[in-house]
């Protein structure tokens, strides 16, 4: 369902183009001001293996040398949403101690000696980015473009251990599936790993942008955040790639422009 709206989405947007190509021009009715919105998937590159959920955004900003080859933005950008993840291999609890795994009602190093980690960490990122647009064309319809800014990420991580009061019989699984675990569960994500997470965060990305008139762009972007933290998944450890984890988001948006003052159409555009 999700890559049938992604592929609903692009084809709109071609659509979109076909139908503004003759129509579609630079000329200005609004200011560089801008205000959005953005839906899209999540995912991380951390200790426990991630699978893609959801989250939303709002930004807000200022476009400069807009319709140039090269323009500007300049926004602060507002993102909630849920990261989640799920072993498929069983962690071995023999060398564990003093954590959630060790406590009642959650004492699988005890009772188990093992587990199946997972995590949902719900997310929220306040973030001042910059991005830089490499318009194409003469019409200037569409642009890639770069961007970069820091972020801080003010989270909280919970685990899904417990069907209803008791621990998850695991040892009845047999192939270590996502689907056969995921079955087992009942997705509640009742216990808490950790309360108040926080960290100082680094984004970079990437996308494409399409102009539909001069106070509508929607486009794509994919954004990674380095979040200086290893306990975005509530577990401290050498599972992921990097040092500390890395989550994602890949969002489509659209990005209207404030009204503002009206430019007069020149006889020759120079575009």
């Amino acid at each position: 369902m999700k890559k049938l709206l992604f592929f609903t989405f692009f084809v709109g947007l071609f659509s979109i183009q076909t139908t503004f190509s003759q129509e579609q021009s630079p000329y200005r009715t609004h200011s560089n001001f801008f205000a959005g919105g953005q839906f899209g998937l999540t995912t991380s590159a951390a200790d426990i293996k991630t699978y893609f959920n959801m989250a939303g955004g709002l930004n807000f900003g200022y476009t400069f040398l807009k319709y140039r080859p090269v323009e500007f933005d300049v926004r602060a950008r507002y993102i909630f949403g849920s990261w989640r993840g799920q072993d498929l291999s069983k962690t071995n609890l023999s060398t564990y101690e003093g954590g959630i795994y060790s406590t009642e009602p959650t004492d699988y190093r005890t009772k188990k000696g093992f587990v199946f980690r997972n995590f949902d960490n719900m997310n929220q990122q306040l973030s001042l980015e910059a991005v830089v647009r490499f318009n194409i064309g003469k019409k200037r319809f569409f642009a890639p473009y770069l961007l970069g800014g820091i972020a801080g990420s003010f989270f909280g991580v919970w685990s899904n251990l417990l069907d209803k009061d008791e621990m998850y019989n695991y040892e009845n699984i047999s192939r270590n599936t996502y689907t056969e675990i995921r079955g087992l569960q009942d997705k509640s994500y009742e216990t808490r790993i950790l309360k108040h997470g926080k960290s100082l965060s680094a984004n970079v990305g990437i996308g494409l942008s399409f102009n539909i008139n001069d106070g509508l762009r929607v486009g794509a972007e994919h954004v990674m955040t380095f979040s200086g933290s290893d306990l975005f998944d509530g577990v401290k450890g050498s599972g992921s790639s990097f040092k500390n984890d890395v989550y994602q988001f890949t969002a489509i948006y659209a990005q209207f422009y404030l009204r503002g003052w009206i430019f007069k159409q020149p006889k020759n555009p120079g575009y």
